[in-house]
């Protein structure tokens, strides 16, 4: 699978570099073939707004793609590269300004960003090669699921990455008719900048773990591993939806999460339970160079200020680093061509804006968006994300807050469990202990951030489907763990059989994802005519005893709207309630029962006959 990552990434990607280049010098020879006379050379002199002013549409689009030729060409002083960029800069802003579109420019600039997100995907190929089981201990192979879901989404990331530089081409030839294809690059963009990032945190958790195997037990490195998935996963479902409303949800979530302190504090957490101090100090060092290789620090924490540091100095890693491309956010290129598509409107997310900002770079919006979408176009799936689907249910927004605060929720309590754990070792060690109460408190305000976001809203349902868990959190802190299992996260093969996006779902969908009858039936007693006279369910269930119940029940005036008509349930082994992160939730929060639809009338087509029978 890497190998055809790697080539997918080399033929698709750096191969359109080339063929884009070789044009390029073609157009340079011929760059003096304009209608007219222009006031000033571009490639000569440095250009202003009066300048652009004496253009016509058709002249600024002729000098435009002369410096784009030129800064194209394979060899470029550093100074005339400032000069062209330069002048570029000013006629797109002008243009911006003026409503004109200059696709050629947007193309150029997007093509920049796509080419350093080739080359971190190369660069990630190469971690995972490195990772390759036959390499370490046949104990490490228990980590290989975790390996093969990082290839997974490379590939990924590479079919993207040559479909996005398929439609930018395309774009650009389109001209002014390109408007709505750059639209989707500037998603596309947006999103794979983001999931590049998501698949690089993994992989250095996963690194660490692929090192120190043999070393630590086998269970705890694995459940880590797991549960970093399962808080990545989800941001990274968001990017790969392609959406402009759920790619921007997802942002905001990474940028919430604030893993560089989750992954410095395990790395300490590891290196202080290693005996080897000395041949663990190396892999440390190892570790950082493919972290920050891929820049992931770039991403704003929440207490601001510098990342935390890793381990010993940087001594000793020798030349065992990582080979690595340039990171789409570290390299100057890659970052004024970001810079410049979100001045000109082509990039339009909030959350790139704020990251870029966290780095002290400045980024100004459009004078007017060049690249607007046509009036009669409609938002991707036909309905905003801020639409309701009913009184009393979360729009999808607010079930990721949801869903957010309640993975907080099960850190905290494992945080908590650490923490009392520690204080209560003897002897005491003062710098774990302060290390896991840190942790706890970090953890602890990530909630009340969400708390306190959601109580500033003036209108929507929010504070009220967080209520159950915000009630339950305040038990934790009062009482331990052993007040409420709320948070307590269930191995549950539910978890992982049921579709993953269960709340919206239709139910026909759903049983043909579980590809099989449902094993339980329990229909109503039947009325006159055989109508149901109330609540009616079905399940499926699995090995370990956990179930996935669909339930259509008689109204029952509960808060929990979602309770009151058609939803399915996760139920542990011992009858737990989860969400879909296989996280303990109460009975009566919005968690615990994920709406669906049944516009076929598949479940009517199970309890009918079984009424009949009755």
């Amino acid at each position: 699978m890497a190998r055809e990552v790697e080539d997918g990434v080399a033929g698709s990607i750096i191969g359109l570099q080339r063929s884009v280049g070789n044009r390029a010098i073609g157009r340079i020879l011929r760059r003096r073939t304009l209608q007219r006379a222009v006031t000033e050379d571009v490639l000569t002199h440095s250009v202003g707004e009066y300048f652009a002013k004496s253009l016509t549409k058709a002249e600024m689009s002729q000098q435009v793609q002369l410096l784009i030729d030129a800064l194209q060409a394979p060899k470029l002083d550093p100074t005339d590269r400032q000069s062209y960029e330069s002048n570029l800069e000013v006629l797109e802003r002008f243009a911006a300004a003026h409503g004109t579109e200059l696709p050629a420019a947007s193309g150029f600039h997007a093509q920049q960003v796509i080419m350093a997100l080739a080359a971190d995907v190369k660069g990630m190929i190469a971690i995972a090669k490195g990772m390759i089981p036959g390499h370490y201990s046949d104990e490490a192979r228990e980590l290989g699921p975790q390996l093969n879901w990082s290839v997974e989404q490379l590939d990924w990331l590479t079919q993207t990455l040559t479909e996005t530089a398929r439609v930018t081409l395309a774009a650009q030839a389109r001209g002014p008719k390109s408007a709505a294809q750059f639209q989707e690059v500037g998603v596309n963009l947006t999103a794979m900048i983001f999931a590049s990032k998501i698949i690089a945190m993994h992989q250095s958790y996963l690194r660490v773990a692929f090192t120190v195997f043999g070393h630590l037990p086998a269970d705890i490195l694995t459940k880590r591993i797991a549960n970093t998935r399962a808080i990545l996963e989800p941001h990274l479902k968001l990017m790969k939806t392609l959406s402009p409303q759920h790619v921007e949800i997802g942002i905001t979530g990474l940028l919430d999460d604030n893993l560089s302190f989750d992954f410095s504090q395990w790395v300490d957490e590891v290196e202080d339970a290693m005996k080897d101090w000395r041949r663990f100090t190396g892999i440390v060092n190892i570790v950082m160079l493919a972290w920050t290789a891929f820049d992931i620090w770039m991403l704003p924490t929440a207490g601001g200020g510098p990342p935390p540091k890793i381990g010993g100095g940087m001594g000793g890693a020798g030349g065992a680093g990582v080979a690595v491309g340039g990171a789409v956010l570290e390299s100057v290129e890659s970052l004024e061509a970001i810079r410049q598509l979100i001045a000109i409107g082509a990039l339009t997310s909030k959350g790139l804006v704020k990251v870029l900002g966290g780095r002290g770079i400045t980024v100004e919006g459009p004078p007017k968006p060049a690249l607007s979408a046509p009036k009669d176009a409609k938002p991707p799936g036909g309905t905003p994300d801020s639409a309701r689907p009913a009184a009393g249910l979360p729009t999808p927004e607010e079930d990721l807050v949801v869903e957010r605060y309640t993975r907080g929720l099960a850190d905290l309590r494992e945080r908590l469990e650490t923490m009392r754990r520690l204080e209560a070792k003897v002897p005491r060690d003062a710098k774990a202990v302060d290390r896991a109460r840190a942790a706890y408190a970090s953890a602890d305000r990530e909630l009340q951030l969400i708390e306190d976001e959601a109580a500033q809203r003036i209108d929507g349902e929010l504070v009220e489907h967080l209520d159950p868990l915000t009630k339950e959190r305040t038990v934790l802190k009062g009482g331990g763990t052993s007040a409420t299992m709320t948070g307590k996260r269930i191995a549950a093969k539910v978890v992982d059989k049921a579709p993953k996006q269960l709340r919206g779902m239709d139910f026909a969908d759903i049983e043909k994802a579980i590809g099989r009858a449902p094993d339980v039936i329990s229909p109503a007693s039947k009325q006159p005519g055989g109508v149901a006279a109330g609540h009616q369910r079905l399940s499926w269930r699995f090995e370990d005893g956990s179930q996935l119940i669909i339930d259509d029940p008689r109204a029952l005036g509960g808060r929990a709207k979602s309770a009151d008509l058609p939803h399915a349930e996760l139920h542990g082994p011992k009858g737990e309630r989860l969400d879909q992160q296989g996280i303990l939730v109460p009975e009566g929060s919005i968690s615990a029962h994920m709406t669906i639809t049944d516009y076929t009338g598949a479940l009517e087509a199970h309890f009918a006959p079984a009424r009949a029978a009755k």
